[in-house]
């Protein structure tokens, strides 16, 4: 007897891509249906892309060459589907109040068992001493991963603790 696999969250998938360069804007449709636009400028490198490299290789990534790099930026599907589904963005939003609250008073307590200023996070991580005020006090509403990383590495943990739930 043949066995069927469904793939969660399958519908959020994304099924089409397209670059607006007039309008500096990447559209994107998912298989439920839903399109909508990315402007261009909230993406890591927006003014070195190239346009002409544009790619789905699969219906989790969309990928845009950078000018001068072999390595093109990678766009996650839940990345564009929060830019283009404003039901789901507010799902991700309603979510991120737990995770900014756990981000916050790990980051806080992290630096504060090392004997640390929020400058001195900062030239360990290089994220700067705004950002990390921000994420302390929970006005960061979404840093970018490479910021995460940077406090991680310099934590010497994991990105998943930096948001483990201090009530776990």
């Amino acid at each position: 007897m043949a066995q069927a696999v469904k793939l969660k969250d399958a519908y959020k998938m994304m099924t089409e891509v397209w670059v607006d360069e007039e309008r500096r804007v990447l559209g994107v449709r998912f298989a439920d249906g839903v399109q909508g636009e990315i402007p261009l400028q909230e993406l890591k490198h927006a003014e070195k892309l190239d346009l002409r490299r544009v790619e789905l290789p699969n219906p989790y990534v969309v990928f845009l060459g950078v000018q001068g790099e072999e390595e093109p930026v990678g766009i996650p599907w839940d990345f564009a589907r929060f830019y283009c589904d404003p039901k789901y963005a507010e799902k991700v939003r309603q979510g991120q109040g737990r995770e900014r609250r756990a981000l916050a008073q790990n980051v806080k307590r992290l630096r504060s068992q090392r004997g640390w200023t929020q400058r001195e996070l900062a030239r360990r991580s290089r994220v700067s001493r705004i950002t990390i005020s921000r994420i302390e006090n929970e006005n960061e509403p979404a840093p970018r991963v490479e910021t995460l990383e940077r406090l991680a590495e310099a934590f010497g943990v994991s990105l998943a603790e930096l948001f483990r739930d201090s009530a776990e």
